[in-house]
């Protein structure tokens, strides 16, 4: 496999070589930064193993990095497939949802790795996890909600 770790750089500098990488059959690992996919991707502690669309398809529940109109580069997971072309993705953690077309799409990710665990984005346990949270899509802002009260409860 030929694969790159491509932390602390920034992503004009390291994405047209991730996506040499891709292109050419290879995997490339990306830290994950950001909370927008909060629970299942914590900021600074996991890591994504990205390949190239051609060698996983990309469907509902599939987590795609992309790089949006404005420039910037995200990784969030297909919520819905509208065509061919066009999907609907989001963040773990947000209710709003964008528009993407097929050509923004770097890398489809294949593997979630926590703690130096790997975790792979076929394992059941994990996509019963993603069909749950996703189901709950209308009331995430709730269990967010719930989770904060918790902790500040046990922190008193």
């Amino acid at each position: 496999m030929n694969s790159r770790n491509f932390n602390g750089k920034d992503g004009k500098e390291i994405v047209p070589i991730m996506e040499e990488i891709i292109n050419g059959g290879g995997k490339c690992r990306l830290r994950v930064t950001g909370y927008s996919m909060t629970p299942i991707l914590k900021h600074l502690r996991d890591s994504v193993i990205l390949t190239s669309p051609k060698n996983r398809t990309i469907k509902k529940g599939e987590i795609v990095f992309i790089q949006r109109k404005s420039e910037q580069y995200v990784l969030h997971r297909v919520i819905k497939i509208i065509d061919d072309e066009t999907f609907i993705m989001n963040g773990d953690a947000q209710q709003w949802t964008e528009i993407v077309k097929i050509n923004q799409v770097i890398g489809v990710c294949c593997k979630i790795i926590r703690k130096d665990k790997e975790i792979s984005c076929d394992n059941l346990l994990y996509k019963l996890f993603i069909k749950l949270w996703q189901f709950n899509m209308p009331i995430r802002h709730l269990i967010f909600k719930l989770n904060s009260l918790i902790k500040k409860i046990s922190h008193n």
